[in-house]
């Protein structure tokens, strides 16, 4: 017995499977590990490196290092954008 919606409606069935490609992100260990405009930058020219996608998701975590201090990473859920 398939899964219906809240409303009673039987879910859409899809005609073909995809994959989320994904890549985490973090700056480079050092004095500016926790510099998080230099991140989003970062992140940013990562995005525009791989060209013509589609974003899914982004998750934004701040990590605790060795010594206590906290730095951003980030992980990116995408699709290739359709070529045509």
């Amino acid at each position: 017995m398939g899964s219906t919606a809240q409303d009673g409606r039987e879910p859409a069935a899809h005609a073909e499977a995809w994959t989320v490609r994904h890549f985490s992100l973090a700056n480079p260990a050092g004095p500016e590990r926790a510099d998080i405009p230099a991140f989003l930058r970062r992140l940013a020219d990562e995005v525009q490196r791989r060209g013509p996608v589609q974003i899914q998701d982004i998750v934004f975590h701040l990590e605790i290092d060795e010594d206590g201090v906290e730095y951003p990473t980030a992980t990116v859920y995408f699709h290739e954008a359709s070529r045509g």
